[in-house]
């Protein structure tokens, strides 16, 4: 049984064609190569049984002193990534609707539904952050789970008038409206019809700057929700939870 979880992982996982080449150095002197960048892979395809494994190697290590080549190896892991750039969740979202990845799918439905772009339209300072859901990873997160309330979110947001505005699908409203909707799942339909109507005469920034004021110490999503759970104790009876 193998106890590393990355490797467990990548051998559940494991798909030929989404692996890089393991980089590896030459060490002449002891006839080995050493693994510079993939030792979870190495170590997943000696588990698979996998006779070889395409390997990037590099020669121009071989010459160098022991202990130079040693700091060098250190450097080709730990810079290995700077020049590198991370595929956003926007980036990588049309790709997972193709793939049918169920999160990805849902949030795509939900927009059409609501008529809510999913990226910004425009590129850099021009773009257009109106009625966009700006915080892609955060609803894709909610939308992951196996009882969601994205769907409901989406209706108080969009029934509210906050979507006209660029903050109205951001992160801190999406967990603060989500929280709020798992933590009180008998009381959902009040809940909406409540917030939809209170939040149809102010902007998110306004019921986040009263929980920032009113819990200062906590962090704002946080702050967020607790004014809001706040209101509908007041209104509503609901219970704190």
């Amino acid at each position: 049984l193998v106890k590393d979880s990355k490797v467990r992982k990548l051998i559940r996982l494991w798909e030929e064609n989404l692996c890089d080449a393991i980089q590896v150095s030459p060490h002449p002197e002891e006839g080995k190569f050493y693994v510079t960048n993939g030792y979870h892979r190495t170590q997943a395809g000696k588990e698979m049984g996998k006779e070889g494994m395409t390997c990037e190697i590099f020669m121009d290590l071989a010459p160098l002193d022991p202990e130079d080549r040693r700091l060098a190896e250190a450097k080709l892991f730990a810079k290995q990534s700077d020049a590198v750039e991370r595929l956003t969740a926007v980036q990588k979202h049309s790709a997972n609707i193709i793939l049918g990845t169920k999160e990805n799918v849902l949030l795509h439905e939900l927009c059409k539904k609501y008529h809510v772009n999913e990226k910004p339209i425009g590129v850099g300072g021009r773009a257009v952050l109106h009625n966009t859901v700006t915080a892609m990873s955060t609803a894709l997160k909610i939308a992951k789970k196996d009882i969601n309330y994205l769907n409901d979110v989406f209706d108080i947001v969009c029934s509210a008038g906050w979507n006209n505005g660029t903050n109205g699908f951001s992160d801190n409203v999406l967990y603060c409206l989500e929280w709020i909707l798992e933590y009180h799942p008998d009381s959902v339909k009040e809940i909406k019809e409540t917030l939809i109507k209170y939040f149809r005469g102010v902007d998110p920034d306004i019921v986040q700057a009263k929980g920032i004021a009113k819990y200062p110490m906590r962090h704002k999503s946080i702050a967020m929700t607790l004014e809001v759970e706040d209101y509908l104790h007041e209104v509503l009876g609901i219970p704190y939870t």
